[in-house]
């Protein structure tokens, strides 16, 4: 049986439709010839579950505006970025801008990063080099 991971509630009794979780299922203890416990079998009526696990549900991708390489050099603009940050960040630009946008602007979202310009200057060095 499935359970509502806000409210904890069966299937149909809320409106929520975020993940679900199961119960755990309840193994069986094996014995040997002697009686002792040698190990753990699934039992035969959690058998289907075992085998088949629920699906996890699709990921969603966000959908990330491509931004002017003037719009990133203006979000760059509260570091106090140097000339050759700004070089590389044109020529990560000319490779894959998409990419550099969306990178540009994970990097500077980030609140607690201590050197957001030394991050940005290594990630987009490998796009300048065509590493991954």
């Amino acid at each position: 049986m499935s359970h509502c991971n806000e409210c904890d509630a069966h299937p149909g009794e809320c409106s929520h439709r975020g993940p679900r979780y199961l119960h755990p299922i309840a193994y069986e203890p094996i014995a040997n010839e002697d009686g002792e416990r040698i190990g753990w079998r699934v039992p035969e009526h959690e058998r289907e579950r075992w085998d088949n696990p629920p699906k996890s549900p699709p990921s969603r991708r966000v959908d990330i505006e491509t931004l002017s390489l003037d719009a990133l050099t203006d979000r760059l603009d509260p570091l106090f970025p140097d000339p050759p940050l700004l070089a590389r960040l044109a020529a990560a630009y000319a490779v894959d801008p998409v990419r550099v946008s969306g990178l540009t602007t994970r990097i500077l979202g980030q609140p607690n990063l201590r050197n957001p310009s030394g991050v940005l200057w290594v990630q987009l060095g490998s796009i300048v080099d065509g590493e991954t």
